[in-house]
């Protein structure tokens, strides 16, 4: 069987096949969003995340359908720089919404970065 078809049916199972009657009306949402630092060189003025990200934290904080985020890696420019967790930590705690992290390179790309990154937030 040639194996995107496989991952078809299995995806389909996963998402046809764990429905029930309790949860299909149930609604919810959530976001996901990369490279949250913006540009390369040209972030180092940023408070946070990137200004057209941050624009939208209001709609993030007041849909009460958003359960959660992500962020897909690159979320600080310097993953060595405790300013830019810091600023980020405080745009995050704006949504008041749980948000999950996928570590990219500019996070956690050397020794020092990444054990920043596993004090912070294990």
């Amino acid at each position: 069987m040639n194996r995107q078809i496989l991952i078809a049916i299995i995806v389909s199972i996963l998402v046809f096949g764990c429905s029930n009657k309790e949860t299909e009306n149930n609604e919810y949402s959530f976001f996901v969003a990369g490279h949250v630092y913006g540009y390369p060189g040209e972030s180092k003025d940023n408070i946070g995340v990137h200004p057209p990200f941050k624009d939208k934290l209001d709609l993030i904080k007041n849909n009460n359908l958003i359960e959660f985020g992500v962020f897909t890696g690159d979320i600080v420019e310097d993953g060595t720089n405790e300013k830019e967790w810091d600023e980020l930590d405080a745009d995050i705690a704006y949504t008041n919404k749980k948000v999950y992290f996928a570590p990219g390179n500019h996070d956690i790309g050397n020794s020092e970065g990444s054990t920043i990154f596993k004090r912070r937030y294990g």
